[in-house]
């Protein structure tokens, strides 16, 4: 009766992964730069690496946040700090990658607002002012917004930052494959175990 019940698990899971994959879920294209959400630092980093970003810090001594400087977006200098957070969806306690910004030097944001319309459809205006705009797609959701920090401590510094954003689908959909690999491990060590 166990392996009966295993197995229509099993066909449910499968048929859950099926199915998320026809909506981008099974694409190899990257949410952010050029990595994907549920991606370990050590991940990200090795990515980096390969396009040639060697130098990077931890931000805040925050062992979650890496920051790259000098970058180029659009031919604006920009930071990159992408984000991991532990939620369990793995159930390995290891920090993964939910959101990646880009903190761009500039206080223009009609060129950029074009430019990601034109990548990923016509925006939505959260709020004015301050300016929030926003893009959706199936994996993930974009943020336009327009930041002064005016302390009376600090110099006074506005920037752009577009953050990315792993939807909370697709993060649903990382936790629903995660739990499919673990079943099919235990089911092989199982048969192995029968042997």
């Amino acid at each position: 009766m166990k392996k009966i019940g295993l197995v229509i698990v099993s066909v449910l899971l499968i048929i859950t992964m099926i199915g998320c994959q026809g909506n981008n879920g099974g694409s190899n294209e990257p949410d952010f730069k050029d990595v994907r959400w549920g991606m370990t630092k050590q991940e990200v980093i090795d990515v980096e690496i390969n396009e040639g970003n060697v130098n990077y810090r931890e931000v805040h001594s925050l062992s979650e946040v890496i920051e790259y400087k000098d970058l180029y977006i659009n031919g604006i200098e920009a930071k990159v700090w992408y984000i991991f957070e532990d939620d369990d969806a793995f159930g390995d306690k290891i920090p993964r990658l939910k959101r990646g910004e880009y903190h761009l030097d500039t206080r223009q944001t009609d060129g950029l607002i074009k430019t990601l319309n034109d990548k990923y459809g016509e925006h939505t205006i959260v709020t004015e002012d301050p300016l929030l705009v926003k893009w959706n797609t199936p994996r993930t959701e974009i943020l336009l917004s327009y930041r002064i920090i005016d302390h009376p401590a600090l110099e006074r510094e506005e920037y752009v930052v577009i953050s990315y954003h792993a939807s909370t689908k697709h993060l649903e959909r990382l936790d629903t494959k995660q739990r499919y690999e673990e079943q099919e491990k235990k089911d092989e060590s199982i048969s192995n175990n029968k042997l």
